[in-house]
């Protein structure tokens, strides 16, 4: 969830304007625009692949879809010191935040569509202090407002729950728990996958939607 409110899903627009290619071709009813983008490198390259893993020149990739990206990479993050937020200069007087999320909306209409009863754990994961918008920003204010809106609709889902891991603390002010500003170390990631646990076995235990 993280991307999605810095790409755009904590905007107004109601037009919920597509900021990244996403391959509509795929599920197109014509089967032209399909065959059309299998000729193309990029699958070719994936032919040449499928091809080395049948004959088991290549290891396949875990079933399970797990894939540790720190494997073959080296540490090197080292950003700058955060230093303590200094007061502000002058009393911060912040706009009215942004409480209008269509994206949000949208995604809410369709859990409640088909999939009322389904337990559904958004989540804000881990991210760089560096990352992180200063407090006494309008940029805080603008987040803070989002969350709010996530949270709130979750309480309105009878198997809901949000997990807010995007914010200050320990944990993001060590370099070495992230690869960079957004990608967050191993040890982070056990943190968000018991999170996860906890808040779908709290889902579990709660009765049906009647």
């Amino acid at each position: 969830m993280w991307s999605w409110w810095t790409t755009g899903g904590a905007s107004s627009d109601a037009a919920l304007p597509i900021r990244y290619d996403f391959p509509f071709w795929l599920y197109d009813e014509a089967r032209w625009p399909y065959v059309v983008k299998m000729l193309t490198t990029q699958s070719f390259d994936r032919s040449r692949r499928r091809m080395a893993l049948a004959l088991g020149f290549i290891s396949p990739i875990d079933p399970a879809g797990f894939d540790d990206y720190e494997i073959g990479a080296t540490w090197s993050f080292h950003p700058a010191r955060e230093p303590d937020t200094p007061p502000p200069a002058a009393p911060f007087t912040p706009s009215p935040p942004n409480t209008s999320f269509p994206a949000l909306d949208r995604l809410e209409a369709e859990l409640t569509a088909g999939f009322a009863d389904v337990p559904v754990v958004p989540v804000m994961p881990f991210a760089h202090v560096s990352a992180l918008p200063r407090p006494n920003t309008q940029a805080a204010v603008e987040l803070d407002s989002c969350k709010a809106a996530m949270a709130q609709m979750m309480q309105r889902r009878p198997r809901g729950a949000f997990v807010d891991l995007y914010r200050d603390g320990p944990e993001v002010r060590d370099p070495e728990n992230f690869m960079d500003a957004t990608h967050y170390r191993k040890k982070l990631a056990m943190v968000i996958e018991g999170r996860i646990a906890e808040a779908l076995a709290a889902l579990a235990r709660k009765p049906a939607a009647p």
